[in-house]
């Protein structure tokens, strides 16, 4: 279906997407330190949250796009 090529480009542009999501959450964490260990307990969950809802929306988006 996907040639060597267009699989190993999916695969590095998938890699860099979710090397960027946690670079994101790793930022706001730093961010968000100075305020406090609430304010850093709460920004932890919800970037939990979003890592969880990106993977979920990556997935359906990969299964959708490979349609027989």
């Amino acid at each position: 279906m996907f040639s060597n090529k267009e699989l190993r480009s999916m695969i590095v542009t998938l890699f860099f997407e979710q090397l960027l999501v946690m670079l994101v959450g790793i930022v706001d964490t730093f961010v968000v330190s100075s305020c406090g260990e609430a304010a850093v307990s709460g920004v932890s969950l919800v970037n939990q949250f979003n890592t969880i809802f990106i993977y979920l929306f990556t997935a359906l988006a990969s299964g959708g796009g490979n349609r027989c």
